[in-house]
């Protein structure tokens, strides 16, 4: 059995709230894909800068790497020099943030989730010079970007059935016409 309104008017309104429907959802799914690749390209911008600062801090000033945790420059890194630890700040330790690098590419930027449930997003490269090869990663939280992807999404679900109800009632009003 098969849905077919007698009425013109009616089957005018349900074909545009769907063609208005199927737009909204493509548009909706436009907007969460670009504003999720939006900030995880600003969380990355943010790594890079950290990256960025190590990088300089362990090629000219390797003992300074104690001031950029203690003056909050970088919060999350660890340096190693080979196997052995040059620094690692107290809230990368405390987060747990090593467990992401046994399981991770050798350079590059990934997205991890600690085991506390916290999300990070990590980088982690290579750097050398003429006394050693350096391991620099660094972290940033994504918590705040996860919060507002979810606030988005509850927005554009939440006003999906108010766009459908103005879109049944600017049809049914055009279709009379």
């Amino acid at each position: 059995m098969t849905f077919r309104p007698n009425s013109v008017r009616v089957r005018l309104t349900l074909w545009y709230t769907a063609a208005l429907a199927l737009i909204i959802l493509v548009f909706a799914a436009g907007v969460l894909i670009f504003a999720q690749a939006g900030w995880v390209r600003q969380i990355d911008q943010a790594l890079d800068k950290d990256f960025a600062s190590l990088e300089r801090v362990v090629l000219e000033e390797p003992n300074e790497l104690e001031e950029m945790e203690e003056f909050g420059a970088v919060i999350l890194f660890e340096v190693t020099e080979g196997d052995s630890l040059l620094h690692q700040t107290t809230r990368w330790e405390k987060a747990g943030l090593g467990d992401a690098l046994r399981h991770a590419p050798p350079t590059g930027s990934w997205s991890w989730r600690s085991p506390n449930g916290q999300p990070y997003r990590v980088k982690k490269a290579t750097v050398s010079d003429s006394f050693g090869v350096y391991s620099i990663a660094v972290a940033q939280s994504e918590a705040l970007l996860r919060q507002s992807f979810k606030t988005l999404v509850l927005t554009l679900v939440l006003g999906f059935p108010g766009a459908l109800a103005l879109a049944l009632i600017g049809g049914y009003f055009l279709a009379g016409r």
